[in-house]
């Protein structure tokens, strides 16, 4: 039985893990750090027995989920986002807002890679849009950055932290305590494609099963948050990383080589000789075409998976109504849980003083 992935996070506490002037100290030590399992092969893991496996312990777990009330209700929020205004993505509005309402997300928080050709913040939606509320900001440097609005001060979060190695805490509210790029990172991209085309058929049929075959928990990222939240309050989200831009498209060319590309069209991987020969063959086609063929297009993360993938769910103070400042208040100061809801939905949790 797959178990549900909870993280509850923002603590207050003394620790050694700053130095005095604020700055991250490294870490010595592992042991409190868990052990982990195992991982099986990408092959294992996009099988169809796993992937059958995974969806039926999917569905187990939903029903297990029991409702209860809460004094004050969790509001689903995605952070880390990316659309057309960013260089690697192509994603509408439109498509943002229905994989939103398709998933019960209330907040987005966008974060567009800066552009010379357009202000990323000024042109983006911001507030009530459709029955999202938006953040505008981007992601640049290793953080995300919302700048202020209506009154209200910026923030600041570090985003691949896998990619930091110390930092001035001072600058910031918090950090992504999961980020689903860098969950997918350490799958050696040849073998993720060959194992996705040799499986293809049960990645067609499981997608958000086969979309959670990359995921790992993140001991790193969470080991480094609880030696920086014994110390201070320090905010904790999840980095959805979301792109629309990971599409599976399969070319095969007369020379006998294959190419991959992605969602905007940019090539990620080629093979040639006997292995683009034996992917051929895996795929019906049992000779080079006499001209260029697509042997298969799959859109891999769509919005709507990446964003029920996993959410941060903000518990806005006393019960206040969405808007700049308390969806601001919430992420400064960490009143937020993480739930990985392509494993099971979030029960209906909350916590209170």
């Amino acid at each position: 039985m797959f178990s549900l992935l909870v993280i509850a996070i923002g603590h207050t506490a003394e620790s050694k893990a700053l130095s005095t002037d604020g700055q991250e100290s490294p870490s010595t030590s592992s042991a409190t750090e868990k052990s982990v399992p195992a991982r099986l092969s990408l092959s294992e893991r996009l099988s169809s027995r796993f992937m059958e496996a995974f969806d039926a312990d999917r569905k187990q777990l939903a029903e297990q989920v029991q409702p209860i009330d809460v004094p004050y209700a969790l509001v689903r929020g995605t952070f880390h986002f990316h659309s057309h205004f960013s260089h690697d993505s192509i994603g509408t509005l439109e498509e943002i807002v229905l994989a939103a309402k398709a998933t019960g997300t209330q907040i987005i928080g966008l974060t567009e890679h800066p552009s010379r050709a357009v202000d990323v913040v000024a042109e983006n939606v911001k507030g009530w849009h459709d029955g999202v509320y938006f953040l505008a900001g981007t992601e640049s440097k290793n953080q995300l950055h919302w700048p202020g609005h209506e009154a209200e001060a910026e923030l600041r979060f570090v985003c691949h932290p896998e990619e930091v190695p110390t930092f001035d805490l001072t600058l910031y509210e918090g950090m992504e305590i999961y980020n689903t790029h860098s969950d997918v990172k350490d799958e050696p991209i040849s073998a993720l494609i060959v194992a996705m085309l040799l499986n293809l058929s049960t990645v067609q049929e499981h997608p958000e099963a086969a979309f959670c075959s990359f995921f790992d928990y993140p001991q790193d990222f969470l080991a480094r948050f609880d030696r920086l939240t014994a110390h201070t309050r320090f905010a904790g989200i999840a980095g959805n990383d979301s792109h629309q831009n990971q599409r599976l498209k399969l070319v095969a060319h007369a020379d006998g080589s294959i190419e991959a590309f992605d969602g905007t069209n940019e090539q990620v991987w080629k093979a040639e000789g006997l292995k683009a020969k034996l992917l051929m063959a895996a795929l019906g086609q049992s000779n080079p075409p006499a001209e260029k063929k697509i042997l298969a297009n799959v859109q891999l993360d769509p919005y709507e998976t990446s964003m029920r993938h996993v959410g941060t769910f903000l518990q806005l103070k006393n019960g206040q109504a969405i808007n700049e400042h308390s969806v601001r208040e919430a992420l400064r100061q960490g009143r937020a849980i993480l739930g990985f809801e392509l494993i099971a939905p979030l029960p209906a949790v909350g916590f209170w003083v």
